[in-house]
């Protein structure tokens, strides 16, 4: 049996979805999946509540804790973090994924270590409301945690002031007073700023690239998914080689540090020259039930936990 960990309010929407595109296999191989959520699990007697999968139906019952666990759940409370963390330490028992939540500073310096990856890393600092960024012609500012985009911001100089990009447009043309709007947003929390070379945008958008990627059961890395992202997430279909090396040559170094990471995303930006550079390293979290794209994902998906779930039953 395969355990897939997932958030509160995804459970019975994965759940529906999982039985969708997993009643084949499960028909031939025999086996089960269950989805659960980190509330629904009793640590002291090992069991869990949650939707059995079978090849017909959802079932809502109580069972010992699946033997191997893909964790695409994001915790949003300290207790809800200590809980996973003893999940891991739970004998004879494998987490996937133990997070899907990543601190893009400890990243970068991880891809900087290495004389492979490091060129894809645009030199990166700190940065609060009182520091002098003005002084940069062209730079990214983004939160140090996690890989939403929604408060990124990329400044280009120009002969008349400031353009600024987030990633759904621009938010300023022309503008000379940057701080004006920069420090409100960068006002709270811990931020980073990256000094980048002029990027690439379309359409008033900063390009980024997103690369969704998953570790197969032979421990090889394959790029399932490259989207572009803008107001609305678009099937990216060019084929670039310069991308895809990045994309595989950047998840492989840090599959070194983090061995238990077996899917997650990948944030590109791209030059006016066309070289790729890192953004954000993310999980599978905000997969979309029924959204027709992540049926590439779903698909991918659950053929990993039929292979990963053979391996356990062999043991």
């Amino acid at each position: 049996m395969v355990g897939f960990l997932c958030s509160a309010r995804n459970e019975r929407h994965f759940a529906n979805y999982l039985l969708k595109f997993m009643a084949p296999v499960l028909n031939d191989r025999q086996t089960y999946v269950f989805v659960f959520t980190m509330s629904n699990v009793n640590l002291v007697d090992k069991t869990v509540y949650g939707s059995l999968i079978s090849e017909k139906t959802v079932t809502k019952l109580k069972i010992e804790l699946p033997q191997i666990i893909f964790n695409f759940s994001l915790q949003n409370t300290k207790l809800e973090s200590k809980k996973l963390m003893e999940l891991m330490e739970v004998e004879n028992l494998t987490l996937i994924n133990s997070t899907n939540v990543f601190d893009q500073w400890t990243i970068m310096k991880m891809l900087t270590s290495d004389l492979e990856t490091k060129r894809y890393i645009m030199p990166f600092a700190n940065i609060t409301k009182e520091d002098n960024f003005v002084k940069y012609k062209n730079f990214i500012v983004r939160p140090q945690n996690g890989s939403n985009l929604s408060k990124l911001i990329y400044s280009r100089k120009t002969y008349t002031g400031f353009d600024l990009y987030n990633w759904g447009g621009t938010i300023r043309s022309q503008l000379f007073n940057i701080k004006s709007a920069i420090i409100p947003v960068i006002s709270s929390g811990k931020w980073i700023l990256s000094v980048s070379p002029e990027l690439i945008t379309y359409n008033d958008r900063l390009l980024i690239i997103r690369g969704y990627l998953n570790k197969n059961n032979e421990s090889v890395w394959k790029i399932v998914l490259k989207t572009e992202i803008s107001q609305t997430e678009q099937i990216y279909k060019k084929s670039d080689e310069k991308i895809d090396d990045s994309l595989l040559q950047i998840i492989s170094y840090i599959n070194c540090f983090i061995p238990d990471l077996h899917f997650c995303t990948i944030d590109l930006v791209v030059s006016k020259d066309k070289s790729p550079y890192f953004l954000n390293l993310g999980g599978w979290q905000n997969l979309i039930p029924g959204d027709t794209q992540h049926t590439i994902l779903f698909d991918a998906l659950c053929r990993n936990m039929m292979a990963y779930d053979e391996i356990f039953l062999n043991k």
